[in-house]
């Protein structure tokens, strides 16, 4: 098995991150190491996506930050190339089964498919 999986596996729970602001990337990937957790899956609902994951994996190369919400192949290449250790594509959506696509791109990520999204009511 994949070591990332296997690491994400052990963890138990991923943090899954929207940031509106790179610029919280840093504090924010602090404060989950001090907390004990070594992750985030940082999603591509906000144009910040990119610019955090480079800040969160440039500042803390050890952690496993991945990218969530991934629907397109370029969104995928985007994040690897700015540190995503991990990429979480969901099934539907966008070009449908991304990380499908994504086997042959040979990029060097681990990939997550999830279930379809489901918001929770209020």
């Amino acid at each position: 098995m994949n070591n990332i999986l296997t690491q994400l596996g052990q963890l138990g729970v991923i943090p899954i991150v929207v940031l509106e602001d790179a610029a919280h990337a840093q504090s924010l990937g602090r404060a989950l190491l001090d907390g004990g957790l070594p992750c985030a899956e940082i999603t591509f609902r906000t144009a910040a996506a990119e610019a955090s994951i480079r800040a969160m994996s440039s500042a803390y190369p050890d952690m496993l930050v991945g990218a969530g919400t991934v629907l397109t192949v370029v969104q995928a290449e985007t994040a690897v190339a700015a540190g995503a250790k991990f990429i979480e594509a969901t099934f539907g959506g966008g070009e449908g089964n991304v990380a499908l696509s994504l086997a042959n791109f040979g990029l060097d990520a681990a990939f997550v498919t999830g279930l379809p999204k489901t918001p929770i009511a209020d």
